[in-house]
């Protein structure tokens, strides 16, 4: 909390605060200004970065449509993955899911020697490994994947490709009966450096730099892709200022927070002091909660010292940063319970999340990896390697046998693998079981779990299972399930 010491030259001081603020902006706008890389901050204040705004109308005078209102919406998403921990993890997670297990060459040990090397070299030319990563994880991040095709002119042929972030890349707009003519490159859209044209990819195509993208049509426009998780756009903003709410405070509050009131004028020197030795001793982490003595000459300067009270935003901060990882995960297609946003040791957990798991890959991932595997064997075919890839399918999750096979037999239902198409379901031979409670049902688990542990002897953990109406024949099998 900052610290106000009200005197009758207000007005003077203000004045002075205000040139010092003006110098400090010079300053700080002067280092801000060095080439980071895209990591310059954008400001994002009043914006609502779930609706960008992409013109296609050519009304700015260039050649190109803006992507959102000061063209940099490429850049702002750039910014939410870096600063928002749960969207983040979020796209890590399906960049994950899509090509966690890597991919295979269809039929690589029947290949001749001379089309495995030609397979090796394409992939050790091209970095192909890390471009297959990074072609996932911009098409969740941006809705787009975009490589540029390098034409061998001599040859003629396509023999290499370049990976281009979609912040990078800008085109002119695509309509119902007009394809996309031309593209511009900058690595520095924000400051406008110098633009590069390249043309799009056509087998007619002669250019030696050729652009070829994938773009998911989101919300009507045809021009640029957007990412499916756009909507939550404005809470992952949230995420990322929460964290810096709580930085600053920590960083700039002072303990005690408390409003000096002094019945006289400071001159300069005293009040430098003053000010020096409440930043020094009382600002921060390390200051928290230290005593304060107050000296003076007599009762008529002793200061007048009142605590301040501070608004007590706890629970809606509380509440705020559960809302915004269940909403951002559901924007993503995904149950929070899959991130690990779930209460530890709930009831129907393991049930919850392998059946999470199975919605997320019939509703995302399967067409999602499709999408991913045709456009890397796109850019293959191209460059000469007509072998087909296959991504290898990611297993999302691992629940234990031991729970597996319990659910199975105290169930009356077969423990053996089940093979393709034979996800049916198969009677509950064991009438006593249907009518458990959740809690009857924990309990069960819990003395398994105690006996493979060895905390109960087999004698006690049949009985507690008996005791639910199973038979001692099947209480011994569920006891034998092996880890």
């Amino acid at each position: 909390m900052a610290l106000f010491n009200f005197k009758n030259n207000t007005k003077v001081e203000l004045e002075e605060v205000k040139k010092e603020l003006t110098t400090a902006k010079t300053q700080l706008s002067s280092l801000e200004n060095k080439k980071t890389n895209l990591l310059r901050s954008i400001s994002t204040d009043n914006m609502d970065l779930s609706k960008p705004f992409i013109d296609d109308q050519f009304s700015r005078g260039v050649n190109w449509a803006y992507f959102g209102e000061s063209n940099l919406y490429p850049q702002i998403l750039n910014e939410l993955y870096l600063s928002s921990p749960m969207h983040s993890a979020c796209v890590d997670f399906k960049t994950w899911s899509i090509v966690g297990d890597g991919y295979e060459w269809a039929d690589y040990d029947s290949l001749k020697a001379s089309d495995k090397i030609a397979i090796k070299h394409f992939e050790r030319h091209n970095d192909f490994k890390a471009s297959f990563k990074k072609f996932s994880k911009d098409w969740v991040k941006h809705g787009r994947a975009i490589a540029l095709l390098h034409y061998d002119k001599e040859k003629k042929e396509f023999d290499s490709f370049k990976l281009i972030d979609p912040s990078e890349l800008r085109n002119n707009r695509e309509t119902l009966f007009n394809d996309i003519k031309s593209y511009y490159f900058a690595n520095d859209w924000l400051h406008r450096t110098q633009r590069i044209e390249f043309t799009p990819y056509s087998p007619v195509n002669k250019d030696e730099w050729q652009i070829i993208e994938i773009k998911n049509i989101v919300g009507g426009t045809r021009t640029y892709g957007l990412p499916d998780w756009v909507s939550s756009a404005n809470w992952q903003s949230v995420s990322a200022d929460l964290g810096l709410l709580h930085k600053s405070a920590l960083e700039n509050g002072i303990q005690p927070s408390v409003l000096f009131m002094y019945p006289y004028l400071m001159d300069d020197v005293e009040e430098d002091n003053w000010v020096t030795n409440m930043r020094n001793n009382y600002k921060g982490v390390k200051n928290y909660n230290r005593g304060m003595k107050i000296e003076s000459n007599g009762n008529e300067q002793m200061p007048e010292v009142k605590v301040l009270e501070t608004s007590d935003n706890h629970q809606l901060f509380e509440q705020t940063s559960k809302e915004q990882k269940e909403e951002i995960a559901i924007s993503h297609n995904i149950n929070p319970a899959l991130m690990g946003v779930r209460v530890a040791g709930s009831l129907g957990a393991t049930e919850e999340i392998e059946f999470s798991a199975k919605q997320f890959e019939k509703i995302w991932l399967n067409d999602n990896r499709s999408i991913i595997e045709d456009f890397i064997n796109d850019i293959a075919v191209i460059c000469g390697i007509p072998q087909e890839i296959k991504i290898n399918k990611t297993e999302l999750t691992n629940v234990p046998n031991d729970v597996k096979l319990m659910d199975q037999k105290a169930n009356g239902r077969p423990h053996g693998k089940q093979g393709p198409g034979e996800d049916v379901e198969l009677p509950i031979v064991n009438d006593n079981l249907k009518g458990l409670s959740a809690k009857e049902n924990s309990d069960m688990y819990r003395i398994v779990r105690d006996f493979n542990k060895g905390r109960l002897n087999k004698v006690i953990a049949i009985s507690r299972l008996t005791a639910y109406g199973i038979d001692r024949e099947t209480a011994e099998e569920i006891l034998n399930t092996e880890e």
